[in-house]
C-alpha cells in the first residue's frame, strides 16, 4: 500500500502541469456544483416565499375530505363553527403562531352586464389575511392597498388578467353569481375597489371579498 501511495504521489510531482489543470478543473467543477445548488434552492425558496406570504400561508386547516376535492372549490365541506372556535383558541394561545385567518374559497361568476368570466375568490378578513400572508397587500398594483382596509364589505379585489380583459377600472361596479352550500344561486353586486397581480401565474384568476357577506354563506 505505501509503495501504490509512493508511485503515485511521484508521478504527481513528474507531471506537475497535468497534475495542476487535473486539480483546477477538479476545483473548479465543484465550486460550479456549489454554486448552481445554492442559487437553485435560492430560487426555489423564493418561490415557495412568494405563494406562501401572498396566498397561501405556511399551514391551512381544512374538514377532512376538502383537499380532495379542492378543485371544485366545495361549500359544503367547511368546519363547522363549534370546531372553527377551538381551532381559533388552540392558535390564539400558541405563542409560536403570529397570525391566522378564516378563509371561505369558493368558485364564482363574474360580470360586467356585457361579458362573463370565471373567477376563484377568498373571502377574509382584511386586518388578518393582511397579517398572515404578508406579501397579498404588495400585489395589489391599483387602489386600496390598506393592509387593514384593503376590502370592505360590499367591495372586491380583482385579478389584472380580469380588469384587462373586461376593461374595468377602479370603482367600477361587477356582479358575482355563486352557488352557497344548499346548492343555491345568489347574485350580488361588487364595487372594484383594487386591481392585483395575478398571485397564483398569469393563468390565476385570484379575488378577494370581505368575508363578511350574508349573501355568501359558509
Amino acid at each position: 500500500m505505501k509503495s501504490i501511495i509512493k508511485i503515485a504521489w511521484r508521478n504527481l510531482l513528474r507531471y506537475t502541469r497535468r497534475t495542476f489543470l487535473t486539480a483546477s478543473l477538479i476545483a473548479v467543477g465543484v465550486a460550479l456544483v456549489i454554486i448552481f445548488g445554492g442559487i437553485g434552492n435560492s430560487f426555489k425558496s423564493e418561490v415557495i416565499g412568494i405563494l406562501t406570504d401572498s396566498n397561501l400561508g405556511d399551514i391551512q386547516i381544512h374538514k377532512k375530505g376538502y383537499v380532495g376535492s379542492i378543485d371544485n372549490l366545495p361549500l359544503d365541506i367547511t368546519i363547522p363553527e363549534k370546531e372553527l372556535k377551538k381551532i381559533e383558541t388552540l392558535l390564539a394561545n400558541n405563542p409560536e403562531v403570529k397570525a391566522y385567518s378564516e378563509r371561505v374559497r369558493f368558485g364564482a361568476m363574474v360580470s360586467n352586464f356585457v361579458q362573463t368570466t370565471n373567477i376563484r375568490l377568498t373571502a377574509v378578513y382584511p386586518e388578518k389575511e393582511s397579517k398572515t400572508c404578508t406579501s397579498l397587500v404588495k400585489r395589489i398594483k391599483e387602489g386600496n392597498s390598506n393592509p387593514d382596509t384593503f376590502i370592505g364589505p360590499g367591495t372586491i379585489v380583482i385579478p389584472l388578467n380580469i380588469a384587462n380583459g373586461m376593461n374595468l377600472k377602479i370603482g367600477d361596479d361587477i356582479v358575482l353569481v355563486a352557488t352557497n352550500k344548499e346548492g343555491s344561486v345568489n347574485g350580488m353586486t361588487f364595487k372594484i375597489s383594487g386591481i392585483s397581480e395575478n398571485i397564483l401565474g398569469p393563468q390565476g384568476k385570484d379575488g378577494y371579498i370581505h368575508i363578511n357577506i350574508h349573501h355568501f354563506e359558509k
